[in-house]
Order: structure tokens, then sequence, then C-alpha cells
């Protein structure tokens, strides 16, 4: 009952108190989440941005198993719904950010091709893979069809 009384709020409120951008610091390291819209209409592709910064004055660089270096989570009640990378190339691969430095990874979720998608708010979590940061969280709500 609970979760249909949010959801109902959420829809009558347009989504405003959902974040479009979360960000956490960890050491010298800046990691931001961000949606192009926290509001999306069924069908509609999501833009995910995921992003780090090198606050500190020396070099940083992350290490990766694969070729993918950023992973996503898209889920509805706790049901996974999306998931990136599906798959990876074993291939090692590395991300050096000089002090200053930002890299922003942009995935677009194209909802129209999945099955099991319907309105509601769904939680999105972005990170970098081989537990090179944390996983940050934020909101989506995708709205019924007209």
């Amino acid at each position: 009952m609970k979760r249909y009384l949010l959801f109902f709020f959420l829809m009558l409120a347009g989504c405003r108190m959902l974040p479009t951008e979360v960000s956490e610091r960890v050491g010298d390291l800046l990691f931001s989440l961000s949606l192009e819209d926290r509001a999306v209409a069924f069908g509609d592709t999501v833009r995910v941005k995921f992003s780090v910064t090198n606050l500190d004055s020396e070099p940083v660089t992350f290490i990766f198993p694969n070729l993918q270096q950023f992973g996503i989570r898209i889920s509805l009640r706790g049901n996974l719904v999306y998931y990136s990378p599906i798959f990876s190339q074993p291939a090692f691969s590395g991300l050096t950010l000089e002090p200053g430095a930002s890299h922003i990874y942009q995935h677009d979720w194209d909802q129209e091709s999945l099955l099991g998608v319907i309105p509601g708010v769904y939680e999105v979590v972005a990170y970098l893979l081989n537990n090179n940061s944390p996983e940050l969280v934020t909101r989506l709500l995708i709205e019924k069809p007209l």
C-alpha cells in the first residue's frame, strides 16, 4: 500500500522530488550519476551519464579486466529490468585521469526494445566495473502513455 501511495504522490508532484544527479566523493575522486530527464514517457529513450573526476594533484589510474568499464542496472520494485554490460570482451583496459580531469560515460537505454517495461518508478544504479567506484543510485519515473 505504501508503494502505491508513493507512486501516486510522485505522479501528482510531477516527479519534481526525484534528483536528476547524485554524486559521491571517495577520497580525491568525485563520482556522479545523472539522467537527462527524471521522468520520461513510456517508450522514450533514457540517457544515463556517469562521470568520475580526479580532484587530487596526482594522476589516478583505474584498471579493468575487460574493455567494458562502466555498468548500469535498472530495476522496478526489486526486479531487474535492464543490465549493461551483458557480456564483456576479455582484454585489459585502463583509464588514467590527470589532476582535475573528468571522464564521462554515457549509455542510452532504449526501453522499447525490452519486454516487461511498464510505467512506474525505477531504480537506476551506475558504477565503474571491477569495484572501482561506489554504486550510485537515482530514480526514474516512466509515465503511462497518453
